[in-house]
């Protein structure tokens, strides 16, 4: 899957789940700057991630998912 894909899949996911305008996610999007990332969001994300790619995510990367682009990278790596 092209990266293209994965960050429009990303970007509806993120909207749906953050209740944002897909065009507002960038790659530096972050817990840091989305008000309702929170661990549960973190939760509901990775569950979300997983069913909408089909692809399970490691615990180990899991930690590293912090921002857009890395949360990209992983399922690049996945699918």
């Amino acid at each position: 899957m092209e990266r293209t894909q994965i960050d429009s899949g990303l970007k509806r996911i993120f909207s749906d789940l953050f209740d944002m305008a897909e065009g507002s996610f960038t790659y530096q999007t972050s817990p840091d700057n989305v008000e309702k990332w929170d661990s549960l969001a973190q939760i509901s994300l990775i569950a979300t991630l997983e069913e909408h790619f089909g692809a399970p995510i490691p615990p180990e990367q899991q930690l590293d998912m912090l921002t857009f682009e890395l949360i990209g990278d992983v399922i690049q790596d996945l699918v």
